[in-house]
């Protein structure tokens, strides 16, 4: 329910009263690093939201199947997202569009796709336990589905998640 629900479940988003930002640099294995910027505003009757995502590998050598040396590769990765959110009917629903870039040295390739996100709020609840009663209360249910579209060379991993969480 804060600006990293950009990354996660688009449906966090809804929740958001107030601006929210977040950065994050990982300096990573082999000098490889993780960059990523969000950033959620409150409008048109819900919220809106960008992020940001980097990730380098620096120039390491290429070798053939006989040890030889054969010049130099980099990668890199940029995903850059642009998303809305709202609360319709006791559900926090989002959606948003991912524009993603692979690198590997002269080579590159792209695409388009969008993630949906959903969370709901668990009403509280009772369960009977030995002559007691047991509540329970402050569960949220969630799914999301990201990287549905397209692309001209190769598809991306659809990721789709559920859960349960206990605030």
């Amino acid at each position: 329910n804060d600006v990293s629900a950009l990354h996660y479940n688009l449906g966090g988003l809804s929740k958001l009263n107030a601006t929210d930002a977040v950065f994050t640099h990982l300096d990573w294995l082999e000098d490889t690093n993780l960059e990523y910027f969000g950033i959620a505003q409150p409008l048109f009757g819900g919220v809106v939201g960008g992020s940001l995502t980097y990730f380098h590998v620096p120039m390491f050598s290429r070798y053939d199947n006989w040890g030889a040396t054969e010049g130099n590769l980099s990668l890199s990765d940029l995903a850059t997202t642009f998303a809305y959110a709202r609360q319709i009917g006791g559900f926090g629903l989002g959606a948003g569009l991912k524009f993603v870039t692979r690198k590997v040295s002269d080579f590159g390739i792209a695409a388009f796709c969008f993630d949906v996100g959903m969370q709901k709020q668990i009403p509280d609840f009772t369960i009977p336990l030995g002559g007691k009663k047991l509540v329970v209360s402050g569960l949220m249910t969630g799914a999301s589905i990201q990287n549905v579209g397209y692309s001209s060379e190769n598809s991306l991993p659809l990721n789709i998640k559920v859960g349960i969480s206990y605030l």
